[in-house]
């Protein structure tokens, strides 16, 4: 049990005052676990995940009567009363397995001046339970990153991990992946390769609209529905993004370019192949897999165009070396 007669422990509770001066406060308190359950996640926050670190780290606060390590950072906006749990909440979720209702912990409280400079802060400050995922930080990057901002704002069903493509509602695609397979569909030879936190700084104006584009098209043709969730992956959303820089958005002498519309059909042809969508089933974006992919989609592409465009019409597919 927590002795509150312990001088060096403040025992008033951070309370949802305005906060005008510039200022920083560091102190050691007493936390009940109401005061802490009213901390509010900021936007830019990752989902609570309750793994074996943040059991093992609950059982030793029942050990140690409530003490936790590290500091709690909380963050309150200029003039606003709402105090924001930036960093800790894996730590809070521990302590809601404990039974405890009163914990000690050194608590950070910093005013900011908007909500994009506490996500830098966020993104400077190490996770001591779960390791941050490249999502993680993007969904932080999100809060300055005007095009990333308005990316999600035009395509909602792109999330931060935790994607459920089976469900009616939600996100049914990685950011990261999203941008990694993007990015990689513009290479020589297709791959999902690099950081998706430095393809940032490749996500223009131009490139948002294209791939915005590129993802309604494929959105409206498969949907969150469960038979099409293997459409979703990597493989095939690599080379559906291959395609459409070659067919719309890079046509060439040769080859005249599939308007976005056209498109969908031809993606609404891939979500009816049946036989493809099994074929995907644990195949990867690495080289084994990636020339046999390709040449399905081109044969449902082909097929869907001349169908569309008559019996009697051939459209040049692209023939890439590395096939």
């Amino acid at each position: 049990m927590i002795n509150r007669e312990d001088s060096n422990i403040m025992t008033f509770p951070l309370k949802a005052e305005p906060i005008s001066a510039a200022q920083s406060l560091m102190e050691t308190k007493l936390l009940t676990l109401e005061e802490m359950n009213a901390w509010v996640l900021p936007p830019f926050q990752r989902e609570e995940v309750q793994n074996k670190k943040v059991v093992e780290f609950a059982e030793g606060l029942k050990r140690n009567g409530g003490l936790i390590g590290g500091v709690i950072h909380l963050g309150v906006l200029r003039n606003e009363t709402t105090v924001f749990l930036v960093d800790g909440q894996q730590r809070r979720g521990g302590c809601n397995l404990t039974g405890l209702n009163e914990f000690i912990a050194d608590v950070s409280l910093k005013v900011y001046d908007s909500m994009a400079t506490m996500a830098e802060d966020f993104k400077s400050i190490n996770s001591r339970l779960v390791a941050l995922r490249p999502d993680d930080l993007l969904r932080a990057y999100e809060m300055s990153h005007a095009e990333l901002r308005q990316f999600r704002a035009e395509c909602p069903f792109v999330g931060y991990a935790n994607v459920r493509r089976s469900s009616e509602k939600g996100a049914i695609l990685s950011m990261g992946a999203t941008l990694k397979c993007w990015f990689g569909s513009a290479m020589p030879t297709p791959a999902c390769q690099g950081n998706a936190i430095e393809l940032l700084d490749q996500f223009t104006e131009t490139q948002r609209q294209q791939l915005t584009v590129f993802l309604h098209a494929a959105h409206s043709a498969w949907g969150n529905e469960k038979e099409c969730f293997r459409l979703w992956c990597n493989l095939n959303l690599l080379m559906c993004m291959y395609l459409f820089r070659k067919l719309t958005l890079e046509p060439t002498n040769r080859r005249a370019g599939v308007p976005p519309d056209m498109f969908r059909k031809c993606l609404l042809s891939v979500s009816a192949a049946s036989q493809y969508s099994d074929w995907l089933q644990g195949r990867s974006t690495a080289e084994r897999d990636r020339g046999p992919c390709y040449k399905r989609l081109k044969c449902i592409f082909a097929d869907r165009l001349t169908q569309e465009y008559g019996g009697n019409f051939t459209y040049r597919m692209p023939k890439p070396e590395w096939v």
